[in-house]
C-alpha cells in the first residue's frame, strides 16, 4: 500500500514537471515579451530617477553646453544674471566676465534652452588662435567683427560648436563664442549675420 501511494506522488510531481515544461514551451514567446516589457518599463524608470547628465564638449563653458543646459541648471551652476533682456527668440542674460564693463552674455530660447554663449576674456599671451587650430585644423570661416574693429577676426569652427575671436598680429584670443554645431549656411544665416566674410576664405571641403 505504501509503495502504491510513493508511486502515485511520483507519477504526480512528474506530471506537474511535465505540464510546466509543457507551458514554457508552447508559451517561451509570449513569456520572453513580457520579461522584455516589465525590463524597458524598469530601465525607464531608473533613467527617470536618475539626475539629467549635461554633455561636456568643445562648446561647454562652465559645464553649460548650448542645445543641452536649460535656464533653472544655468542658475543654479552660475546663479541669477546680472541682467536679464527678453527678446522676441528667448531670453539674453549677461554674466560677469573678466571686465566689469563688458558681461559676457548666455543667450536662451524660449522654451529656455540655452542656444548661444559669449565670452569676454583678458589679455593672456599663452592663450593664442593657435592650440585650437593645431587641435582643429583650419577653421571653416574666417570672418571680421564689426563690433570688435578689424584688429581682430573670428575664426569659425562648425563641428565644434566654437568661434575664436583672436588679434590679428599676435594671435591672442579675445573672445569665445559657443553654440551647437551647425552647418555654414546655418551659421551665416543665424549667429553670423553680423559678421563680415570680406577678403579669403578657406575652402569649403567637398
Amino acid at each position: 500500500m505504501d509503495q502504491t501511494n510513493q508511486t502515485e506522488k511520483i507519477q504526480l510531481k512528474t506530471e506537474k514537471k511535465s505540464s510546466w515544461s509543457d507551458f514554457f514551451t508552447s508559451h517561451w514567446f509570449v513569456i520572453l515579451l513580457v520579461l522584455s516589457f516589465i525590463l524597458a518599463v524598469v530601465s525607464i524608470f531608473i533613467r527617470s530617477m536618475l539626475p539629467e547628465t549635461t554633455p561636456v564638449g568643445e562648446n561647454t563653458w562652465n559645464n553649460i553646453t548650448p542645445g543641452f543646459t536649460n535656464y533653472n541648471q544655468l542658475v543654479e551652476k552660475m546663479g541669477p544674471p546680472l541682467e536679464s533682456v527678453e527678446t522676441k527668440d528667448g531670453f539674453d542674460l549677461k554674466y560677469q566676465s573678466d571686465f566689469l564693463a563688458i558681461p559676457n552674455r548666455v543667450v536662451t530660447d524660449k522654451d529656455g534652452k540655452v542656444q548661444f554663449i559669449k565670452e569676454f576674456l583678458k589679455y593672456d599671451e599663452n592663450h593664442l588662435l593657435k592650440q585650437y587650430t593645431d587641435k582643429y585644423g583650419n577653421p571653416d570661416l574666417v570672418l571680421t567683427d564689426p563690433e570688435s574693429g578689424p584688429a581682430v577676426e573670428a575664426h569659425v569652427f562648425l563641428k565644434q560648436g566654437l568661434v575664436i575671436i583672436a588679434h590679428v598680429n599676435d594671435g591672442s584670443v579675445e573672445q569665445k563664442w559657443y553654440f551647437s554645431p551647425t552647418t555654414r549656411q546655418n551659421f551665416l544665416s543665424s549667429l553670423g549675420k553680423k559678421l563680415s566674410d570680406d577678403g579669403p576664405q578657406p575652402e569649403e571641403p567637398f
